[in-house]
């Protein structure tokens, strides 16, 4: 079994986060754009199993109300 990367946007609409869909899920949050991620990986990898890394912002994300991006992996491969 080998380790599986991913990479997620979380975006905020005004009333929460949520992420882009990454092979047919996605997550919420209406406080917190980490913890989006957090359950995306878990949906992804298994609960507890996945793990985030905060990425750096891309020119013109806040235009396009994207509130972070994140690196998602896990030890199950999705």
């Amino acid at each position: 079994m080998s380790a599986t990367s991913r990479e997620c946007v979380v975006k905020f609409d005004g009333a929460g986060f949520f992420t882009n869909t990454v092979k047919g899920k996605r997550a919420s949050c209406t406080w917190s754009d980490q913890i989006a991620a957090q359950r995306l990986a878990d949906r992804l990898f298994g609960e507890g199993q996945g793990v985030i890394a905060k990425l750096p912002a891309q020119p013109g994300d806040k235009a396009n109300y994207i509130e972070s991006r994140w690196s998602l992996s896990g030890g199950r491969d999705v």
